[in-house]
């Protein structure tokens, strides 16, 4: 009985499904419910310009998927000398790599993720994240191009077929009368000569506009295209 005990264990540790490997990513990451983030892998680009921190630049990986990981018991690491700045304030904690030092709990992945996008390494195993270290960036530039849009959640915007993300920061120019009217809702009596919306309104009012729509809508859109954030979206009324 012992012999076929042991000969059972053994057959059944051989059996016994590797554990998945330790992969690490580089990439831009979004909060995408409690506990969760999401994030695209991309190409980082180690620098270090005159007098200044140490940074990556980032560039988009092609066919690189966008990948969702629990974070919940993720080692965190912030470049901030607290874990709780909302701004540098001038100074940095970092490593010989250019990764955030000071280290903060895994709850502070979704106050950070609340505030915006973060710029991470990402050590994950499976569907969950097992270190989180952000790092500095290099400038991101700006893009405007006209399309459709769509809401997809309050942080996200389906803009000709690619997910932007976007915050409270946003600025929503409009064509209407009002901030919380519908979309295109009444005379175009805020639209320049080019149809383009020029009232100042929030993101909430963009929410507001978009929500409960499964069609698109035409827009003028500026986002930072490494990024994936929207920073301007404009009404556009065609007939103006």
């Amino acid at each position: 009985m012992h012999v076929l005990a042991a000969s059972s264990l053994v057959l059944g540790l051989l059996s016994a499904p590797a554990a998945a490997p330790t992969q690490t990513l580089y990439g831009v990451a979004w909060a995408d419910g409690a506990g969760h983030l999401r994030i695209t892998p991309m190409t980082a680009t180690y620098g270090k310009p005159k007098g200044q921190p140490a940074r990556y630049a980032l560039k988009h990986k092609k066919g690189a998927k966008e990948i969702r990981l629990d974070y919940t018991g993720a080692a965190f690491s912030r470049v901030y000398v607290e874990c709780h700045l909302k701004e540098s304030e001038g100074q940095f904690n970092l490593d010989k790599q250019g990764f955030g030092k000071t280290r903060c709990p895994a709850k502070d992945i979704g106050w950070a993720l609340a505030l915006g996008p973060e710029t991470v390494r990402i050590e994950y195993r499976g569907g969950k994240a097992i270190r989180v270290r952000e790092f500095l960036n290099f400038d991101f530039a700006s893009k405007t191009q006209r399309g459709q849009l769509k809401r997809l959640d309050d942080n996200t915007l389906l803009f000709n077929g690619r997910k932007l993300g976007y915050n409270g920061h946003l600025t929503f120019y409009r064509v209407t009368a009002k901030c919380n009217a519908g979309w295109l809702t009444g005379e175009p009596v805020n639209a320049d000569r080019n149809g383009l919306g020029k009232k100042a309104c929030s993101a909430a009012d963009l929410n507001r506009a978009l929500k409960g729509h499964k069609y698109t809508w035409l827009a003028q859109v500026e986002y930072y295209d490494v990024l994936g954030m929207a920073l301007v979206v404009r009404e556009v009324f065609g007939d103006a």
